[in-house]
């Protein structure tokens, strides 16, 4: 069996598509398997695969009707045959000790999970670094360290982690059917998928290193119009919400409405980029919602437990609560210019 598995989703990735192959290539493990999962790009991504994996055993290229993200990653699952699992997004690219690191951590350390860092870097070539736990080596405290953590940012909190799946090594068999869900249903599917796989975890190895590397293009599925974005948010806040009460998790419910607030402004900047219809349809959505209207009037912002809550989903709060939407998107649309 060979140590680590790579899938790698692709998409009409042309142009980021060699920075990434040859990221893999340069890994420092001496066992591991790609598994190129082409998505029915439509680019010279096909192409790209063939030529670069020509001759080498350790690749696998796998054409598939387009299906969307988890559909790809799901697929290189099956396929994969690594006692550890990652899945790098191939406009992406990695550290060549990113592998080595996260499977040695987890092996030490007798763990079915491990987190690193990882470096964001947009257009012009700006990079932000981002490290998580300060110095704990192994996490065992799952739910409150890790599960209520990854549900909504809180800055006031001791730790807040993203829900990517590109910094996570996983063990394999312990991933289930179930962490898979459509990226057009909810919201962040790649935080269901975190949160089904906790169920699954002991304890978590950390890396205190940036080894993965998250290139932001304006090409990105994050920054494209995404029609039914709030009943997205909904859904993710509704599986969320069940989730923590079947496993238990407590003090959620600061995150949980954090996560609600979060994705009211998230969906107000998307749409305030497009025609004023857009924004139209996206906020009438959010207001006539009966359980958004349950919880903007049960906040209490005033009460010290909602200084965790950061200022801006406040004024989100503010907008939705009592301002015309005509001023709300000529107030964001000159915000954001």
């Amino acid at each position: 069996m060979v140590k680590v598995s790579i899938v790698v989703p692709i998409y009409n990735t042309e142009k980021y598509l060699q920075r990434c192959l040859e990221s893999i290539e340069r890994q420092t493990i001496d066992s591991y398997e790609v598994l190129l999962v082409n998505d029915g790009s439509t680019d010279s991504s096909k192409e790209i695969c063939e030529s670069f994996i020509r001759g080498k055993k350790e690749y696998r290229l796998i054409n598939k009707l387009n299906g969307g993200l988890t559909s790809a990653r799901c697929c290189g699952w099956k396929e994969a045959a690594g006692e550890y699992i990652v899945f790098v997004d191939s406009d992406d690219y990695i550290e060549a000790a990113y592998c080595e690191e996260l499977y040695e951590a987890c092996t030490k350390g007798n763990c079915n999970l491990a987190i690193c860092g990882y470096n964001t870097i947009n257009d012009n070539g700006y990079i932000r670094s981002y490290t998580f736990y300060d110095d704990i080596m192994v996490l065992e405290n799952i739910k409150d360290d890790y599960v209520r953590p990854m549900i909504s940012y809180a800055p006031k909190e001791k730790y807040n982690i993203p829900g990517f799946l590109w910094v996570r090594m996983m063990k394999r068999d312990c991933i289930l059917t179930d962490c898979f869900v459509d990226e057009n249903t909810v919201f962040s599917e790649d935080i269901v998928f975190n949160l089904e796989y906790a169920r699954q975890v002991n304890k978590i190895a950390i890396v205190h290193k940036p080894l993965y590397n998250y290139f932001m293009s304006t090409d990105s599925l994050t920054r494209k119009y995404r029609p039914n974005l709030w009943g997205m948010y909904r859904n993710l806040h509704e599986y969320c919400t069940n989730y923590c009460q079947e496993e238990k998790i407590s003090g959620s419910k600061i995150r949980l409405d954090s996560m609600l607030l979060g994705g009211m402004l998230r969906c107000i900047h998307q749409t305030v980029y497009f025609k004023y219809k857009f924004f139209q349809k996206e906020f009438a959505a959010i207001r006539k919602d009966t359980k958004t209207k349950e919880m903007l009037h049960s906040l209490k912002f005033l009460s010290k437990e909602y200084n965790s809550i950061l200022l801006n989903y406040r004024l989100a709060y503010c907008m939705v609560r009592f301002i015309p939407s005509v001023i709300v998107y000529f107030f964001y649309k000159w915000r954001l210019n």
